[in-house]
């Protein structure tokens, strides 16, 4: 092969790779952008729930959009109006004396809700253009539904007292433990229904997974599916808590 031939060779080459990086960054480039776009655009909307509650529902909310000026840190606050606590929210506005804030079961008389729906009286919209974070009409909504119920406030969870909550009634699926009665009304929540249960060989490999870091031999699987007593299952458990790998696993995440 002659020195002529070789260029040739390696300006196809080059011309081959140079084809393929620029086909490459096209495919990156159409394949996430319009793709994040319509999965956002089809996710369907929330529903709300019956009951609005503080810390799960407007805490978050406020964080976001309303505690950079009306929070609990009053001296980088740019007003003197706060909403970190029921008794300063519901007091009646430092600018304007006749007008109040939050006013319990009465989201038209409130001028918060007012003004976050751009309802005021005054003109005011918050959070203000100039924040660039605008509420979506689910957090109106439940803004105005919190206040309709009352605008009952919450201790942050971290400082409340540890109470143990009433197991929701499970309507749709049988449940084995009171976990599995939570997970089914949240999924209810949020307008979801419950997979199939999985078959034996499936939760096994799952179980074995997440606790020892290694999938169940097929003598362990077969003998699993041959089990049909109530206490297949713990046992399962017992015998992966009780391996060496279990504690390798755990030790792990620590080493």
């Amino acid at each position: 092969m002659n020195n002529e031939t070789k260029k040739t060779n390696w300006k196809r080459i080059a011309n081959i790779y140079s084809s393929c990086r620029r086909l490459a960054c096209c495919v990156i480039v159409l394949s996430l952008a319009p793709a994040s776009v319509d999965a956002e655009n089809q996710q369907p909307p929330q529903p709300i729930p019956d009951e609005v509650t503080f810390n799960a529902h407007i805490r978050p909310i406020m964080s976001k959009t309303c505690f950079a000026c009306h929070g609990p840190d009053e001296k980088n606050n740019k007003s003197d109006f706060l909403l970190n606590s029921f008794e300063t929210a519901t007091g009646p506005l430092p600018s304007d004396s006749d007008l109040v804030g939050i006013k319990p079961g009465a989201p038209q008389q409130s001028e918060v809700y007012l003004r976050i729906t751009g309802q005021s009286e005054t003109g005011e919209q918050m959070p203000p253009a100039d924040f660039h974070h605008e509420l979506s009409e689910r957090d109106k909504e439940l803004f105005r539904r919190w206040i309709q119920q009352g605008a009952q406030y919450q201790q942050h969870w971290a400082y409340a007292p540890i109470t143990r909550p009433d197991v929701p009634a499970s309507k749709d699926l049988p449940t084995t433990n009171p976990i599995d009665a939570f997970i089914v009304d949240r999924l209810a929540q949020e307008g979801l229904k419950p997979s199939r249960r999985a078959d034996r060989a499936t939760l096994l490999r799952r179980l074995s997974l997440d606790l020892v870091g290694l999938p169940p031999t097929r003598k362990q699987v077969q003998d699993f599916i041959e089990d049909r007593s109530d206490e297949a299952y713990e046992k399962v458990v017992d015998r992966l808590l009780a391996s060496p790998q279990y504690g390798e696993r755990m030790a792990m995440f620590w080493l």
